[in-house]
C-alpha cells in the first residue's frame, strides 16, 4: 500500500481478483478434475481481495474523512455497511445458486465466479471514478482545512485541539 498508494492497490488486488475469477469459471469443469490446483487458484483468488479491498477498505474510510474528529463516525459507518453486506451475502448466495441450478451443478457453481467477477471489476470502476488519490499527509491537510471551515463559519474551536498535534 505504501509503495502503490491505497487507491492504486485496491484496483490493482481488484483487478487481478477479477481475473482470476472469471478464469477459475471458465475452467471450472477442468479445474474440478484437479482439486489441488483447484484449491491453489482459489486461494489465489481469495488472496486477491484481501490485497485489495481487504486490507484498503478500512485505510480508505480512516483517511477520507474530513478530519480526524469525523473519521472516527466514518469508520463506524463503513463497519456497519460491511456487516450489512455480510448479512445480505448470506441470505442471497444460497438463492443465487438455486436460481442458477443449484450446488450440484456446473452453473450453479460458475455462476458465483462471474458474480464475484463481476462485483470485483464494478468495485474497480467505483474506487476508479469516485476515490480520490490521498497522500501521506492527507489527514493533516484534511484536518486543517475542516478546522479552518469551523472557523470560518463562527464555530467555537477552541475547545478543540490544535491542528498541529494531530498524528496523520
Amino acid at each position: 500500500m505504501n509503495y502503490l498508494g491505497l487507491k492504486a492497490t485496491m484496483i490493482v488486488g481488484l483487478l487481478l481478483q477479477a481475473i482470476i475469477g472469471i478464469a477459475m469459471g471458465t475452467m471450472y469443469i477442468q479445474l474440478s478434475h484437479h482439486v489441488s490446483t483447484f484449491a491453489i487458484i482459489y486461494g489465489i483468488f481469495l488472496s486477491l481481495g484481501e490485497v485489495g479491498p481487504g486490507s484498503c477498505l478500512h485505510v480508505l474510510a480512516a483517511k477520507t474523512g474530513s478530519s480526524a474528529h469525523v473519521s472516527g463516525q466514518v469508520c463506524i459507518i463503513a463497519a456497519a455497511i460491511g456487516k450489512v453486506g455480510a448479512f445480505i451475502g448470506v441470505w442471497a448466495f444460497p438463492q443465487i445458486i438455486d436460481a442458477l441450478g443449484g450446488s450440484e451443478t456446473v452453473k450453479g457453481n460458475i455462476g458465483l465466479f462471474w458474480l464475484g467477477s463481476g462485483l470485483a471489476t464494478l468495485n474497480v470502476v467505483v474506487t476508479f471514478f469516485l476515490v480520490n488519490p490521498l497522500t501521506h499527509d492527507q489527514k493533516k491537510a484534511n484536518d486543517k482545512a475542516f478546522h479552518q471551515y469551523l472557523e470560518e463559519n463562527g464555530f467555537d474551536v477552541s475547545c478543540m485541539h490544535p491542528v498541529e498535534n494531530h498524528d496523520a
